[in-house]
């Protein structure tokens, strides 16, 4: 990474903390208000924000403990698949992006070899793109699939209650979960595990934002709500947000037992630069923010603080510039367990025609997509701000569709 690019990652960390500091004084400030006296950030977007929410708590004398609870999609829904093969197959194949059976098995939580053995099952459909339907009725139709993934989701299951318990998720005492947001199942999926459990009756989480709230517990947001605040939801790239807070460590896969205790196992962790320099930039703000004063009333600041934490978070967001692009587009990111991929993939001037509303309307979602479109264009693209015209359309439609539903 040369001088230029760490100039603008040390740019871009001022620009994206002031977004990280009023989210997570928020946090304490309603933790405090409810009278919460333990936070659970969750991995992996709540790394940045335990780091902050830790420092914070500790130069102000604030009363709440901070914990980092990992966790992934993976990991939670994998011991609840044997209760409910209609939930599994949904949140397996879900989304309306063509998939191989071979592509969703590798993020069932299944080994290499039974991976393979399903997959020779399933012989040649096992390696054809399907719609999710498709993908539902040949996965829901074999058998070894089932009995392969039942007995690994009957084996999660108490490695998992082993680690909540040593969490402390079980203890009576009050505590809400922190994480990024978005659709709320990650709060479902928690619930659930609870009750089998025999944990805590409701949960509770603070979120960044929610495009649809969840069905149990309660909760809060910071930058929009369900059915509300359009505009901001209308311009927030989840993709974008998630890498950028992402710590320097690999996904959860699982857990394990190593000399009596269960731990956490991880994936390989990033091998860019770019999320460790932006990880010592943030480390260096949080210490100037820890130094001042503590204000009088943490969540009416962090709500004053609000507009231009957000104003500047959405210019990186929808109108990066070229050297931002190629600073932050680099960062790696995967919307699951996959291979991890450059934010701001590249794609040629006709592949991000196929990306734009009009194209996905008439044609369906496009073979090649990028996880962050404006930074692709600002990188690639002819004339990035028309493009960027494009993404705001495409991010409305889904604003628009979550509101209805």
């Amino acid at each position: 990474m040369d001088r230029g690019e760490q100039a603008a990652l040390e740019l871009a960390a001022r620009k994206l903390f002031p977004a990280l500091s009023a989210f997570t004084r928020w946090v304490l400030g309603r933790a405090g208000e409810e009278g919460i006296s333990r936070l659970y950030f969750l991995a992996r977007d709540g790394w940045f924000p335990f780091q902050l929410a830790r420092r914070l708590a500790a130069a102000w004398d604030l009363p709440v403990e901070c914990r980092y609870l990992y966790g992934s999609r993976l990991a939670w829904r994998l011991p609840l698949y044997r209760e409910d093969h209609g939930r599994a197959l949904d949140q397996l194949c879900g989304g309306g992006t063509l998939q191989t059976p071979e592509q969703v098995l590798a993020r069932t939580g299944l080994s290499r070899q039974e991976q393979d053995a399903v997959g020779k099952a399933l012989g040649e459909s096992g390696k054809k793109l399907l719609h999710p339907r498709a993908l539902r009725e040949t996965l829901g139709s074999c058998a070894l699939f089932w009995k392969l993934l039942d007995n690994r989701s009957e084996k999660a299951l108490p490695l998992l209650g082993e680690y909540f318990r040593r969490e402390g998720l079980l203890e009576a005492v009050s505590w809400a979960v922190v994480d990024s947001g978005w659709m709320g199942s990650t709060q479902e999926t928690l619930s659930r595990l609870l009750e089998i459990m025999r944990g805590p009756g409701k949960t509770a989480g603070f979120y960044a934002g929610l495009y649809r709230g969840p069905q149990s517990g309660t909760w809060d947001c910071f930058f929009f709500r369900p059915g509300r605040d359009l505009g901001v939801q209308a311009a927030m790239e989840p993709c974008f947000f998630e890498a950028v807070f992402a710590p320097p460590q690999g996904t959860v896969l699982g857990y394990a037992r190593q000399e009596g205790n269960v731990v956490p196992l991880l994936g390989q962790p990033p091998e860019e630069e770019a999320p460790a320099f932006l990880g010592k930039a943030f480390q260096a703000l949080e210490e100037e923010l820890a130094g001042k004063s503590p204000p009088w009333d943490l969540t009416l600041q962090a709500l004053e603080d609000r507009p231009r934490a957000w104003a500047l978070l959405r210019q990186l967001m929808t109108r990066p510039g070229r050297e931002e692009a190629k600073a932050l587009g680099r960062l790696p990111f995967s919307c699951g367990e996959e291979e991890p991929l450059p934010l701001a993939g590249f794609l040629t001037g006709e592949e991000l025609k196929k990306n734009t509303l009009a194209s996905r309307l008439l044609r369906g979602k496009p073979l090649r997509e990028s996880f962050w479109l404006p930074g692709t264009s600002a990188l690639y693209g002819e004339n990035p701000p028309r493009q960027f015209v494009w993404w705001d359309r495409l991010r409305w439609a889904r604003t628009l569709a979550h509101r209805v539903r």
